[in-house]
This record gives structure tokens, C-alpha cells and sequence, in this order.
């Protein structure tokens, strides 16, 4: 789910290298806290080690759902600033920004089955031994959507951005030419 945030950043990201609309700092902050996710993980897996029912959300599989969310919060308050300068881009970066806004509430789906879980501890939301109906609903479908519609808006709609380079288009004279020979 974290690399679907990332990607979904990443189009909001297109758009603001084409249309400075925020600064980069502001697609930082998300980085900043998984690295923070990653060590809670790391510390859960370890606390889960010594635990008699592993499958049961823990105080450290709490914190990293709750990261998570706050994350999938900070991608929807960055989404809403980009809507709002919607009027200022190119059709392609349009393109960009509506495939965000149909994957957005994929991703609201895809995180309350794992809220559930972690907040009620209902085993019918266990990734693991939950049920496979609800699973796939809630987590599998909306995941591959996702996918799919980032796939066929980077694919079909998106041209690779260019980087300018500051090139001299001028050719050296034959007098600078013979200097750079001769060592001069």
C-alpha cells in the first residue's frame, strides 16, 4: 500500500515540475515517515517474536497502521492543493491529477481493511487468516485498479518530461580550435 502513496505522490509530483505549485519539500515529509514506519516495523517484528498469538495487532502494528494513515491523510491534503490550481495545467498533467483522483478512493478502501483489523482485532480482516472474500474486495481489487489506471495514465497519456540542458550551440573558430592543440 505504501508503494501505491508513493506512486500516486509521483503523479502529483509530474504536475509540479511542469506547474511549480508546491515546493519539493512537500513531497519529503511522506519519505520522513516511513523511514519512521520502517524502524516501528522492524521493532514489531521483533516484539511479535516472544507473543503467543502473533496474528493479532500489537502496540507496534498499531503505530505503523496509524503512520500509514497519516500518510494516506498527507497524500489527500497534497491531492486537494493540486485540484485547486487544476485550471493552470496542461492536458497531460490533467491526466496525471484524474488518474490520482480515481485512485485516492481505491486507496481509502485498501486502508480501512487493515483499520479494522489493527483497531478491532476482528480476525475477518486478518490478512492471514481472515476471510478471502473480504480480502480480495477490499484489499486485492481496489490494489490491481490501482495499478492499472496509474499504468495506462503513465503509458497512454503521459509523455516523458525532459530535462533542459544549457549547451553552447556555437562551434569553436578554427583559432580557438588550433590554441586548444597547441596547448596555448
Amino acid at each position: 500500500m505504501i508503494l501505491i502513496i508513493f506512486l500516486l505522490l509521483e503523479l502529483l509530483e509530474r504536475i509540479n515540475k511542469v506547474n511549480n505549485i508546491a515546493g519539493k519539500w512537500i513531497f519529503w515529509a511522506p519519505s520522513i515517515i516511513t523511514w519512521i514506519d520502517i524502524g516501528i516495523s522492524i521493532g514489531g517484528w521483533f516484539s511479535i517474536m516472544h507473543v503467543d498469538h502473533p496474528p493479532l495487532p500489537t502496540a507496534c502494528s498499531q503505530a505503523s497502521m496509524g503512520l500509514l494513515a497519516v500518510i494516506y491523510v498527507y497524500l489527500v491534503g497534497v491531492f486537494i492543493l493540486f485540484w485547486v490550481h487544476r485550471h493552470e495545467y496542461f492536458e497531460e498533467e490533467k491526466w496525471a491529477l484524474d488518474g490520482a483522483a480515481v485512485c485516492i478512493p481505491l486507496l481509502a478502501i485498501r486502508l480501512a481493511y487493515s483499520l479494522i483489523f489493527i483497531i478491532s482485532g476482528n480476525m475477518k480482516f486478518n490478512a492471514i487468516k481472515g476471510n478471502p472474500t473480504a480480502y480480495l474486495i477490499m484489499t486485492m481489487l481496489p490494489e490491481i485498479a490501482t495499478i492499472g489506471v496509474c499504468t495506462y495514465v503513465i503509458a497512454a497519456r503521459l509523455s516523458p518530461l525532459r530535462k533542459e540542458t544549457h549547451s553552447l550551440s556555437r562551434k569553436p573558430d578554427e583559432e580557438s580550435q588550433e590554441e586548444l592543440a597547441s596547448g596555448i
